[in-house]
């Protein structure tokens, strides 16, 4: 009956998987990316939980099936069974499918194994780097610069992984890079760290793993993994980055380098859907909201609901009691030894009867003749028969319990009852979530960041008034030093003016005195 019941959970799930995907994608129809992500993520992690709350909780819907009779020994011999014919035994089948699918796990499992082993190589082999002139201000709280290594590889792109220490690697060519070129590259790369999609991916990877037979999963993996990759161009758009010089930048990393990337790790410049970002960069009419802390809250609420609701509501089997059958016991064979049989010899007596004879109607038959022992053989001796213990009497059987219909039907109605009552209580633990409580927190903190937001939005503005009063002044003193520079080349001019004056009016004066002189000799 176990075996049975695995086979149809193993069903049930595989089904629910399909169910599950297909509602992950209508809910994210015509959403951010961001938000979208987030279901998927919500989703992979219902078909992670699944098995385990199999586990925990017990199915609500018992499906009984006709048990065997049970039978009770007797003393003579049982009747044994048929002989069933040769076939393929089903038991076989379902061991068969069970190896096929634990091969397909086990290989998607190395797969993950391999890439965490290339990418620890790669860390191996990176250095440390810390940028120059890049502001911390976008970047605060991250770490990153303590994270931030640069790859030995001319060829490998910008990388994001790890999930407590998450790793930004960069090209060697990032050295070399622009400012605005590297600022938009680390917005993104930041972006993937906030959000934590390196985990994300990894219980995508383990989801796809254990439901392997099932491509809807993978085509949510591959869909989860592109609006991972949009929710951080939409990070960087929002810091302010236009958005025709990021697609140029895109387009520019995904020429140079080659864009590979492992099991556990980001791409930023995979080429495979570069085309579908670029469009979503340049369309102005995107939405490129980010993900609440509320969202988070409903989703997780929603993803819990909805595990232990499929747990509770996935069929199992279970055996209906049957009155006890007693086999019919076969009737001993007796068989005679051959050294006991004792053959008489036959005796034939013809006795005559008269119709009218009363007479000897009234007589007693005479009594036949002995057979002459002469024609009758020999018995050997019968050996003496060898003490047999006595067989201890056999215990009396306990009778079997078989319920009535009637207390079956009442053992169903309260065993549903108690299902009922069962999903009553969650329905109640569930309502006594006090949303109220949450909204009025969330609110608080939406205003606390606003009051933060204002605070610094002054100091912004008493940053960028001093930068301008800086400008300004400096501007000024330019202008200072402008006019200085005309005043003192003015003053030059004046002063060999001067000079040029002072030395025609001397050399004028010297020709008036001489000619005073040569007028008065005269």
């Amino acid at each position: 009956m176990s075996i049975l019941n695995t086979i149809l959970f193993a069903g049930v799930a595989f089904l629910a998987s399909f169910l599950i995907i297909a509602a992950a994608w209508g809910l994210g129809h015509r959403r951010a990316a961001a938000v979208r992500h987030l279901i998927w993520t919500g989703a992979f992690a219902v078909l992670l939980a699944l098995p385990l709350a199999a586990l925990l909780v017990p199915s609500q819907m018992n499906i009984l099936l006709p048990a065997a009779p049970v039978a009770v020994p007797t003393d003579g011999p049982v009747v044994a069974p048929a002989p069933v014919a040769a076939g393929i035994d089903p038991a076989d089948v379902v061991l068969a499918v069970a190896a096929v699918w634990l091969a397909g796990v086990l290989f998607h499992l190395a797969r993950l194994l391999i890439g965490g082993i290339g990418l620890i190589r790669l860390h191996r082999r990176s250095v440390a780097h810390i940028p120059n002139g890049i502001a911390d201000a976008p970047f605060r709280g991250l770490g990153w610069q303590l994270r931030l290594r640069t790859s030995p590889a001319s060829d490998s792109g910008p990388l994001t992984w790890g999930v407590l220490k998450p790793v930004v690697l960069l090209p060697k060519a990032s050295v070399t890079w622009p400012r605005e070129r590297l600022t938009s590259v680390l917005l993104h790369e930041a972006a993937h760290v906030r959000r934590k999609d390196c985990l994300c991916r990894l219980i995508a990877m383990a989801a796809s793993a254990l439901y392997w037979p099932n491509p809807l999963v993978w085509l949510a993996a591959r869909a989860m993994r592109a609006d991972a990759e949009r929710a951080a161009d939409d990070a960087v758009l929002t810091a302010g980055v236009k958005p025709t010089r990021y697609a140029e930048h895109l387009v520019g990393l995904a020429r140079e380098f080659s864009g590979f990337s492992y099991a556990m790790s980001l791409s930023m410049a995979e080429r495979r859907m570069l085309n579908t970002r670029v469009e979503a960069i340049l369309d102005p009419d995107q939405p490129r909201s980010g993900v609440t802390k509320m969202d988070v809250l409903k989703l997780g609420v929603a993803a819990v609901a909805l595990t232990a609701g499929l747990a509770l509501v996935r069929p199992s089997l279970a055996e209906e009691p049957t009155p006890v059958q007693t086999p019919v016991a076969a009737a001993p064979h007796h068989s005679t030894p051959a050294h006991k049989t004792i053959r008489h010899a036959t005796v034939r007596h013809d006795v005559e009867v008269a119709d009218n004879d009363t007479d000897a109607a009234d007589d007693p038959p005479e009594a036949p003749e002995p057979p002459d022992m002469a024609d009758v053989p020999s018995v050997p001796p019968v050996p003496p028969v060898p003490h047999v213990a006595a067989v201890p009497p056999v215990p009396p059987i306990p009778p079997v319990y078989a319920p009535s219909l009637s207390q079956r039907a009442a053992d169903r109605a309260q065993a549903h009852a108690e299902a009922r009552r069962a999903i009553a209580e969650a329905r109640q633990a569930l309502a006594q979530v006090n949303i109220n409580q949450t909204v009025e927190a969330a609110m608080k903190q939406a205003e606390q960041s606003m009051r933060e937001a204002k605070v610094g939005e002054v100091v912004a503005k008493k940053a960028l008034a001093r930068m301008d009063l800086d400008r300004i002044v400096a501007q000024a003193m330019k202008k200072a030093e402008l006019a200085m520079q005309k005043a003192e080349a003015a003053q030059e001019r004046a002063e060999r003016k001067r000079l040029i004056i002072e030395h025609r009016v001397t050399r004028d004066g010297d020709t008036v005195t001489e000619e005073t002189s040569r007028h008065n000799e005269e």
